[in-house]
């Protein structure tokens, strides 16, 4: 019984709700428009919508010509027919016609090629999926596919929806009524009408009583009227298509959505009619596609039919078999010519059919012995049906559509055949191809493809002994052979067979866009099998084409499929055969869907590519390698989010005041915690550089001092305290650089700078109220701060936008110092270029100096090399020199134009933009202007401008293109060493303005102004040049007359500058460094000499000692610019060494001919290079060095002191240990500015240097942190980690192994970076091809995600390897998986879905019997996948044990198939050349196992041998069958197993009936017929003799 179809809801467009028994499957099936909409899921749209055909503009009709042949359309659209025609068509509502023109690109796809114009009859029209609704004059609806007229259709029960008595339905018959509506009508067509020949009409089921009658009243009629009013003056219009939906707009104005059906359900149907209609003649296929549609859509239908027994029967009767008459379908179809009288001849089934499946099954044969006598007679015999006299006489319809192309239809049911059984799914729709296909090669006379069909299914074998066919001989002659067909079968598993076993084959008849999976299977396993010689020589030696349809999308995936070859030529065989299955989008999934033996060649070869696979492959590609680890990484860095947290405000609890903010709330504490274990630096750092809270004033009241003297005594000593915790900003943004997002919804939360003290034991509270404190103290340190806050976003924050920055301006909307701060911040990360210019102008027309710094250096960095214009504008406005003459001089800040001038350096770095360069070289002599203008802190703008020219003309040299006659290199030794000052050039812009009247220069250069500034631009300019003259410029004098003449912070300079011109003399050794110290400098330099010594020798004592020191930081600061960020351990030792003399020598008397001050600098200046060496490695000698330098709180401490000090100790955690520094080029020019060795004496000093450069560090600095994390746990571990150098470098091919969480060396320095140790899968990434990953890996936080191996535990779980020597000894030795516990198996592995299938299948719980043997079979083979990490090949091996089981049970031929596959490829593998890369890793399917299979196989076959031995020699001598189906079964098993050919083909072996033992013998050499099988012949045939 049918069940009742659901419930479906009507609605119109006043709202009333009927329910109507609708079926769904039916044509016609009305149903609810919003539920449709709801139902509907989401289609992906493109935008823009590339449009299918463009219409020009040719001509414009007059207004009001609506009448004759000029009418005007009032519907166009494109549509296509069931055979991918394609027309464009126009709907004429006065002439009620609609005019269809056909086109079709050309070949090439240059152009379109139109054809005639064809009108159709209709009042309206929508376009469907391949068809389209009309509706005529007369209100019916007619199916239309292009210009072929389908049928007519009805929807049931709409007179009685649109009735008056709307809300009671009466005449609506029970469910499932059969109700026959195929009608053959000779309706005539007017002349320009295409259609078919039968005008049909199809009607739903069920339908009213009404309409049943009146279609039962027409079965004889010529016509049928469709005149009744509630149903002809019912529809009015039709609207909205969307696929097979459209509306009816019926009269009142109310709609129902509808819909007809698709073409078929059945994928195996589908792909047969794809098949056939690109490989039929268009006319002959749109007749098979019309027919079908009717035939499978026609109410009435025999619900006991499935869809391909109706496809079946329909295409045969298309080729003009009488259906009835055919003894293939007489015990499967009950069905005539007419589907009326079908329909009245379905009967209800007598329920035998599942009894007697039960009885004919394998089961019952095995438990047949068990049964009682009345069960077990009652069998199911495999007799042939008898022949009847009706199919003896039955002869083919000449005339039928399809008669002439059976041939055709034949071979391309073979292709869809093939492709059938590769879905391991599909096997029992293949069996049903197979008999349709066997029953027309049967009557074509295809013996081998007969043959082929009856060795593959047994069941087949009453078709080949078939004596009668509809198809007479006389009738075979016209019939026409396609050009494509091949005499032999094309088989995909003998292609298979002999390309596993190294033998040439031919091309494979290709239907791509049908036959897909095979054309795919055909280019992988010629990828892995390395058949493939030449891209050119492919398509020809792999692919047949069989159709030129479609040729468009065949020549571009053969495009596709070269190009593929051509880009892989460097790759393996295995892994070209991954990644062409990535590339067509294979997955798990589509292997693991393929029969046992098509899917066992494809996992070996991702097992062979798993282990070590390339990097840079797509995500797709590791997930099939099951590489989880990679796989998820190629999703982190798609995705492209680190693992930073969002930073906010933390809120405060209702009972306490909220919490203080100390700026280091972005840190992963995770991370320190796991690089930093061992003890408490990361707390200790964060204690040192914590400046929200008071600092501890502790102070011990004398008895003679009073307490108010007390007060200013603690109030001056939180003075000078409070001079180091001002200076912790600047570390601050160091140590937090880099490690947070932001949160959109609240602003950056900016550390409160707190400068009170805290007096124990009381925690008295204490202020500046008692002493005099210099004004503005905290404004610098202010706008440090604000930049510590900015610089812990992260570059890759996609959230902040301009919106947000100016959301973080303080509710006062007034400009403040730390906002300044925070703007540069956000320029140095890369974010200021979000800020809108109207916002940006804001900011600048308040003119305040913090904000305009801060922006013009942020604006200038985050556009840094680029010479953007609009940039260069907001800069030039701050510069003078790059006005016009005739402009307004601005009352510009002298520190502004400090961050201005430094800003050109940035924007125009390594340009060589000679305006600039003349622009910038004249500043740096820049004589100072009228009434004290350009008089103060001269010095730090002539710094700003020579190191702004040393990075426009950054490693140029004398090379510099077009600026030789600058003479760039004489005039800035001049600036250097000073003389006379040159003639300034007439077009100059300060050639008006008069001199300064308070300072007088004369014509000399003020090197005391100049030289700075002169000597790094000297520097950098020839970087890494090795310019030998230019050293020689920068060296020391070798006097102590010249010495006289150059001041000892000069000589710091000059060493800096000539170890960045000899960059690659530089060594990390403390004789380099004492190299640079001049012969006599060395002798006399710290060294008491009596003032008669000193007058004789004529030597300064005090200007040798400062010399000396002066010249050993610069030469250590060399060093650590050369060595920075590498960690180096020569350089930090010699730097070390050097750091504790000068500590130890500041606490000597001798230390007074230097000068406190002279040392402190110094020291300052190697500690800072001794921390950039080691940046970010957390070092804790530097650590302790560092808090010693800090805790010193004198008067002799300046701020300055504090600012390196504190530095120091932030470049050791640089971006929380993350981050370190680079020596490119860049970074050197940004290091020099960030650490320029003359630091403040107070927080207002910007005389030498500005402060706001402290901060360039930012672009010297590049994450390094390579940070492994568990993909299965997700938690960080330790991973043992190889890095191997380049040759190129100092450290040849030298290879270090790293443990830890560890800063990497710069990529220019690596060659490899590897994943090493046998508890994690490898990994290699190479600098080579991999830089770009390399760095994509580094910017989002450095996670590299790895996968532990089975049987292994983290480092952190067994750092020694002890706990888990019990599972290794296992993964090392298999032999032991039958005996292993299944309870051993968690100690591999932790999948849920391994552990849950060991828990259900693999734990005895049968005492006995056979379950047992399946459990122990389970636990073997699940142990043995699990040790060796391959579990997904268990599906594999569990497929072949039952596949052995059901050959040995019912001798299936298809099993037997797959295994003689899988043993042919596990025999061959190890032996082929190409496939011998397995690096020692154990086969997917063990040798053992496939012997045990093998010789399993061989003693079925072998003992049925020799007990029907006689059937044998019959088909070995005679090519006779057996006449039972169960022997013919055992005897095409043995065939196929030993590969012996057909009857015909032995007869080429000329064996008589009795043959000679030595023709017997000869003969199963031949045909390499066993020994076995050979004695057990020779004794049966010596038995008959």
């Amino acid at each position: 019984m049918a069940s009742a179809p659901p419930s479906i809801s009507q609605s119109s467009v006043s709202g009333h709700v009927t329910p109507l028994w609708i079926n769904r499957t039916s044509l016609g099936t009305a149903y609810s428009p919003v539920n449709s909409i709801l139902a509907t899921p989401c289609a992906v749209i493109e935008e823009p919508l590339t449009p299918d055909l463009c219409l020009e503009l040719g001509w414009t009709e007059p207004a009001g010509r609506e009448e004759g042949v000029l009418s005007k359309a009032s519907k166009v659209f494109i549509t296509q027919d069931l055979c991918q025609q394609r027309y464009i068509c126009f709907l004429v509502r006065q002439h009620h016609q609609i005019r269809c023109l056909k086109f079709s690109e050309s070949n090439d796809r240059s152009q379109l090629i139109f054809g005639s114009i064809t009108s159709i009859p209709a009042f309206d029209v929508e376009p469907l999926t391949d068809m389209m609704i009309v509706l005529d004059g007369a209100g019916s609806l007619i199916l239309y596919t292009g210009l072929v007229k389908i049928s007519r259709i009805l929807v049931p029960g709409l007179h009685q929806l649109l009735s008056t008595s709307i809300t009671n339905v009466s005449g609506i018959p029970r469910p499932s009524t059969p109700l026959d509506s195929h009608v053959l009508t000779a309706t005539p067509s007017s002349a320009n009408f295409v259609h078919t020949d039968d005008d049909q009409v199809m009607l739903l089921s069920p339908v009213g009583g009404d309409l049943s009658q009146e279609m039962e009243s027409s079965l004889l009629s010529d016509d049928l009227s469709f005149t009744s009013p509630a149903v002809g003056s019912t529809v009015k219009s039709l609207r909205d298509p969307l696929g097979e939906r459209f509306t009816l707009v019926c009269s009142g104005g109310r709609m129902l959505q509808t819909s007809v059906p698709a073409l078929t359900t059945c994928p195996t149907v589908r792909m047969c009619l794809d098949a056939l209609k690109r490989n039929l003649p268009r006319e002959s296929a749109m007749q098979l596609l019309t027919k079908w549609y009717t035939t499978n859509n026609a109410p009435g239908n025999n619900e006991a039919e499935t869809e391909w027994m109706r496809f079946s029967s329909c295409l045969l009767r298309l080729m003009g078999y009488q259906v009835n008459s055919l003894g293939l379908y007489n015990q499967e179809l009950d069905v005539t010519a007419s589907p009326t009288l079908s329909a009245k001849k379905q009967k209800p089934s007598e329920g035998d059919e599942d009894w007697e499946f039960l009885l004919g099954s394998a089961y019952h044969r095995e438990a047949g012995a068990l049964l009682p006598e009345a069960f077990s007679s009652a069998k199911v015999t495999n007799q042939e049906p008898e022949v009847t006299q009706q199919e003896v006489e039955a002869s083919l319809d000449v005339s039928a559509p399809l008669f002439q192309h059976i041939p055709t239809v034949a071979f391309v049911l073979h292709l869809v055949y093939e492709e059938t059984k590769l879905h391991r799914l599909s096997q029992d729709l293949a069996s049903s191809i197979a008999s349709l296909a066997c029953q027309l090669a049967k009557d074509i006379g295809w013996a081998d493809y007969v043959e082929y069909y009856c060795r593959l299914h047994p069941s087949l074998l009453h078709i080949l002994r078939q004596e009668h066919s509809q198809l007479k001989q006389e009738q075979r002659i016209q019939l026409q052979e396609p050009s494509c067909f091949s005499p032999v079968p094309p088989s995909f598993n003998q292609w298979l067979y002999k390309t596993t076993r190294g033998e040439p084959q031919d091309p494979f008849p290709c239907m791509e866009t049908v036959c897909k999976k095979t054309h795919q299977l055909l280019a992988v396993y010629s990828l892995y099998f390395d058949k493939i010689p030449s891209s050119l020589q492919f398509v020809n030696s792999l692919f047949r084409r069989l159709s030129i349809a479609a040729s468009g999308l065949y020549t571009e995936n053969m495009n596709h499929l070269v190009g593929f070859v051509n880009r892989t030529t460097k790759l393996s065989c295995p892994q070209r055969a991954v990644l062409y299955m990535s590339e067509i989008g294979w997955g798990s999934s589509d292997i693991s869907a393929l029969p046992v033996s098509l899917g066992l060649p494809l996992y070996d070869a991702i097992s062979r590519v798993r282990e070590n696979p390339p990097s840079g492959w797509p995500e797709s590609a590791y997930a099939l390698l099951v590489r989880k680890d990679l796989s998820r990484q190629s999703d982190w860095i798609r995705k492209g989010r680190g693992p930073l947290k969002e930073i906010s405000t933390p809120k405060a609890d209702s009972n306490s005041k909220s919490p203080a903010i100390d700026g280091m709330e972005g840190l992963d504490h995770d991370l320190l915690e796991l690089r930093f274990s061992e003890d408490l630096r990361v707390t200790e750092v964060k204690k040192l550089l914590q400046s929200a809270r008071p600092t501890v004033i502790t102070l011990t009241q004398k008895p003679e001092v009073s307490d108010h003297e007390f007060l200013e005594q603690q109030e001056m000593r939180l003075l000078l305290v409070s001079q180091r915790t001002m200076a912790l900003p600047v570390a601050r943004g160091m140590f937090t650089m880099h490690t947070c997002r932001s949160s959109i919804t609240e602003p950056m939360p900016i550390p409160k700078l707190n400068l009170a003290g805290r007096v124990p034991p009381r925690n008295t509270t204490i202020t500046f109220q008692h002493i005099d404190v210099p004004e503005n103290i905290s404004a610098w340190p202010s706008f440090h701060n604000g930049v510590a806050a900015g610089l812990q976003l992260s570059p890759n924050d996609s959230k902040i936008d301009s919106a947000w920055i100016s959301y973080n301006l303080s509710q006062s909307k007034n400009l403040t110092n730390e906002f300044g701060g925070f703007l540069m911040a956000l320029g140095l990360t890369g974010h200021l270029t979000k800020l809108y210019r109207m916002v940006l102008h804001k900011y600048l027309c308040a003119s305040h100096e913090m904000t305009s710094i801060g922006l013009a250096l942020g604006l200038a960095a985050a556009k840094r090399g680029t010479m953007d214009v609009s940039v260069t504008k907001i800069l030039s406005l701050h510069i003078s020199a790059l006005l016009p003459p005739t402009s307004t001089e601005l009352a510009v800040p002298h520190s502004v134009q400090v961050a201005a001038i430094i800003g050109i350096g940035l924007l125009y770095q390594g340009s060589a933009h000679r305006h600039m360069v003349e622009i910038l070289l004249k500043d740096i002599g820049r004589p100072p202007g009228p009434e004290m203008e350009n008089c103060v802190d001269r010095e730090s703008y002539s710094l700003a401008a020579g190191l702004a020219l040393g990075m426009v003309l950054l490693k140029h040299g004398s090379d510099a293109v077009g600026l030789a006659d600058l003479e760039l290199a004489n005039n800035l030794c001049l600036y250097m060493v000073g003389g006379h000052q040159r003639p300034a050039p007439l077009n100059t812009t300060d050639t008006a303005k008069s001199p300064c009247y308070q300072i007088q220069e004369g014509d000399q250069v003020n090197i005391d102004v100049t030289s700075p500034g002169a000597t790094l631009a000297l520097g950098l300019m020839f970087l890494q040049t090795g310019n030998k003259s230019v050293a020689q410029w920068l060296a020391v004098p070798g006097t102590p007359y010249l010495l006289e003449f150059v001041k000892p912070d000069f000589l710091l300079l000059r060493t800096l500058s000539k170890g960045l011109v000899m960059w690659d003399e530089i060594r990390p050794t403390e004789e380099w460094v004492t190299s640079n110290v001049p012969p006599i400098v060395q002798k006399y330099a710290l060294k008491n000499l009596s003032e008669q010594v000193e007058a004789e020798l004529e030597i300064d004592a005090q200007t040798m000692s400062q010399s000396s020191c002066c010249i050993l930081a610069g030469a250590c600061m060399a060093m650590g610019l050369r060595f920075a960020g590498t960690a180096n351990n020569e350089a930090f030792q010699c730097l070390f060494s050097f750091a504790e003399k000068f500590v130890e020598l500041g606490s000597q008397p001798v230390a007074e001919l230097a000068g406190k001050a002279t040392i402190e600098k110094c020291l300052n200046t190697i500690g800072i290079s001794l921390a950039m060496v080691m940046a970010g490695t957390g070092n804790l000698k530097v650590l302790r060095l560092a808090r010693a330098l800090r805790s010193r709180s004198s008067e002799d401490v300046t701020y300055g002191n504090h600012v390196a000090v504190s530095s120091m100790i932030g470049l050791l955690f640089l971006g929380g240990g993350r981050c370190s520094l680079s020596n490119s080029p860049e970074a050197i020019a940004a290091l020099i500015c960030s650490f320029y060795p003359v630091y403040p004496n107070t927080t207002k000093d910007n005389r030498y240097h500005l402060q706001a450069l402290r901060h360039m560090y930012v672009l010297a600095s590049e994450p390094r942190l390579i940070l492994p994390r568990d993909v299965d746990s997700g938690e960080m571990c330790y991973v043992p980690i190889e890095v191997v150098f380049k040759e190129a470098t100092r450290n040849q091919t030298q290879a270090v192994k790293m443990l830890d969480h560890c800063i990497i060396p710069q990529l220019n320095q690596i060659k490899e970076l590897r994943i090493m140790g046998p508890r994690y899968m490898p990994i290699t990434l190479r600098t080579e091809t991999d830089t770009r990953l390399i760095k994509e890996i580094l910017r989002l936080g450095g996670i590299l995600f790895v996968k532990q191996r089975a049987g292994h535990l983290s480092y952190a779980e067994d750092p020694k390897g002890y706990k888990g020597l019990l599972a290794q000894s296992f993964t090392h030795d298999a032999t032991g998986g039958h005996l292993t516990d299944p309870k051993l198996i968690p100690a591999f592995t932790s999948d849920p879905r391994v552990l849950n299938f060991s828990k259900m299948f693999c734990e005895i719980k049968s005492p006995a019997g056979k379950q047992v043997v399946h459990e122990q079979l389970f636990s073997a083979l699940m142990f043995e996948c699990v040790i060796q990490e391959k579990i997904n090949i268990l599906p594999v091996l569990l497929e072949l044990h039952y596949a052995l089981e059901r050959f040995c049970c019912d001798f299936s031929p298809i099993d037997l198939w797959q295994i003689k596959l899988a043993l042919t490829f596990v025999s061959r593998s190890s032996a082929s050349p190409f496939l011998t890369d397995r690096e020692g890793r154990s086969q997917l399917v063990s040798v053992e196992a496939c012997q045990l299979l093998q010789s399993e196989v061989e003693r079925v076959i072998n003992q049925w041998i020799r007990e029907r031995k006689d059937l044998v020699l019959a088909y070995l001598l005679q090519g006779r069958y057996p006449d039972n189906t169960d022997d013919y079964k055992r005897l095409v098993c043995f065939l196929a197993y030993y590969d012996l050919p057909s009857p015909e083909k032995l007869c080429d072996l000329q064996l008589t009936d009795k043959p000679s033992m030595a023709r017997l013998l000869s003969a199963a050499r031949t045909l390499q017929v066993p020994s076995v099988v050979v004695r057990t012949l020779a004794i049966t045939l010596k038995q008959e003799v």
